[in-house]
């Protein structure tokens, strides 16, 4: 890579993290793209990206550069998982996006029509909103709905 295009990434990385309210700007900017997600998908995209996410890359690129010089032998394994982690969290809760709209609301009218049933048939409106919880707060991933990777 050039020095001019390493030059221009830090800048804008410095710009980053000299931000105010960057966990408010950035659920400004996802909610212009997405309007029609819910929030605590979005939620999770600033979380796992703007308010811990960068700081673990900002880590990670410091165990590096001691690593380097010599001030440590090894790359401390905690900086690396909590970086994986936020990248990983971030993945699901991004491929969660076009589901949020189409799938998601199909599932949501499941449950509805559950409801008018007579008797409504409480046990698997239970077990619908048990997984879209799951599902929205992104902690695991269901069975029945594809991986994206």
């Amino acid at each position: 890579m050039k020095k001019e295009e390493i030059d221009k990434q830090f800048e804008a990385a410095r710009a980053l993290f000299n931000r105010e309210n960057l966990g408010d700007q950035a659920m400004a900017r996802f909610r212009e793209i997405y309007p029609h997600v819910d929030k605590r998908i979005l939620g999770n995209l600033v979380f796992h990206l703007f308010i811990d996410g960068h700081e673990a890359l900002l880590g990670m690129l410091h165990e590096l550069e001691m690593f380097m010089r010599g001030e440590c032998d090894d790359i401390c394994e905690g900086q690396v998982s909590e970086l994986l982690n936020h990248m990983y969290n971030y993945m699901i809760a991004k491929a969660l996006l076009p589901a949020a709209s189409a799938d998601l609301l199909d599932y949501i009218k499941e449950a509805r029509e559950a409801l008018t049933e007579d008797p409504p048939d409480l046990e698997f409106v239970a077990r619908h909103l048990e997984t879209l919880d799951r599902l929205v707060d992104a902690w695991v991933w269901p069975s029945d709905i594809e991986r994206p990777f």
